[in-house]
């Protein structure tokens, strides 16, 4: 499987390839599927993982841009093979990730990963394109299972993790009157780690409803600065290690779930504060620009490797240093947090250096603005 797009297109040499056996014959024996094309969009070169992909054999110099049969899109629009990824990339002369769906002459749906790059002459012109395709129908089954296996599980658990809690709120109550403060501490521990257990377990179910395109949001509107506030000062009250500083809060309204993006906020508070443990500040910021506000978090710990910035937002996935494996977490806050934000039209990034910290971002779409600014 190509983990490494772009590596893997430069390592081919593609401009030599015809004269090259060595990589035709490569090529030919990799279970990815490969195909090319000339100036005209003909097909000029597949693969046999290609044939078994598409479950047909094109004309070679006859067929444009895909050998598949028909193209669908995630959402079941069906898609003309002119506006296919492969055709795409070639026309805005740029290397394109796409996801879509592809049907057999038999009828059979593949889903597919796509990874087209156009080929260029010295001068720049585009002079063809090499697509590599990666069937991950099966990865994607087994994603799904693996999501419907946690939200049943999730889902099982939280209903006596409730009553659990109830009980441990009666107990502190009852301790509290007695005057035992020993054994009061102790119940304040439990229903602080009961608390944890279900956030986790809320996680879970929002991971699970995130890769079923489950996740529940209602829009309304609300101000993001008067939210932002709110959540600098709940979050505020459970550190006394940092300092979280409002550089700038833009005064704007959105229409958005205000919860989910609390829920956003709080992860990038949250994570700043862990991540951060020798520093003694946050930094949020926030500003328009184009019909959409951008706000930042910034911290100064201990930052992410360049190598695996890219991949912070993807499911589980935790960044890997000898540092980072002192603190907790299951690697789903960001990408929950990236699924939200996508989910009401909006954009997430993050910029960061090893060593120095990191700065997260989000933007989303503003009905207005007043740029007064609220510092504290």
């Amino acid at each position: 499987m190509i983990n490494r797009d772009t590596d893997f297109l430069e390592a081919l040499q593609i401009d030599g390839m015809g004269d090259n056996i060595s990589y035709l014959e490569l090529i030919k024996r990799l279970p990815v599927a490969v195909y090319t094309l000339d100036e005209k969009a003909r097909i000029t070169f597949f693969n046999p993982a290609a044939v078994t992909l598409w479950g047909r054999t094109p004309v070679l110099g006859e067929e444009f841009w895909c050998g598949s049969y028909r193209m669908y899109n995630l959402e079941g629009k069906w898609v003309p093979h002119d506006e296919c990824p492969a055709a795409i990339a070639m026309k805005e002369s740029r290397f394109l990730k796409a996801e879509a769906m592809v049907q057999r002459p038999d009828g059979e749906m593949r889903q597919i990963l796509a990874y087209p790059q156009p080929m260029k002459s010295a001068d720049g012109t585009v002079k063809g394109l090499i697509n590599a395709v990666v069937d991950i129908t099966e990865r994607k089954a087994l994603e799904r299972q693996k999501d419907e296996f946690m939200a049943v599980v999730s889902h099982e658990l939280k209903s006596p993790l409730t009553s659990v809690k109830g009980y441990a709120q009666i107990l502190k109550k009852k301790l509290a009157v007695t005057g035992d403060d020993s054994m009061l501490a102790m119940a304040e521990k439990m229903e602080s780690q009961i608390n944890r257990l279900t956030y986790l377990i809320d996680t879970f179910l929002d991971s699970a409803k995130t890769g079923s395109g489950q996740l529940e949001h209602t829009n309304k509107e609300f101000d993001l600065g008067v939210l932002i506030s709110e959540v600098v000062e709940n979050v505020q009250m459970t550190t006394d290690t940092h300092q979280l500083k409002q550089i700038k809060v833009v005064s704007v309204n959105l229409i958005a779930d205000k919860e989910r993006t609390s829920q956003v906020l709080i992860n990038f508070l949250t994570n700043a504060i862990k991540y951060s443990p020798d520093a003694s500040q946050v930094l949020i910021n926030t500003y328009t620009e184009e019909g959409k506000v951008v706000c930042c978090v910034e911290d100064f710990g201990l930052g992410i490797q360049k190598s695996q910035v890219g991949r912070v937002f993807e499911k589980f996935y935790r960044v890997s240093n000898e540092k980072s494996f002192n603190f907790s977490g299951v690697g789903l806050g960001l990408y929950i947090s990236a699924e939200i934000i996508k989910q009401m039209g909006g954009e997430i990034w993050v910029e960061s250096e090893l060593d120095k910290g990191s700065k997260f971002y989000f933007s989303l779409p503003c009905v207005m603005a007043n740029d007064t600014g609220n510092t504290n």
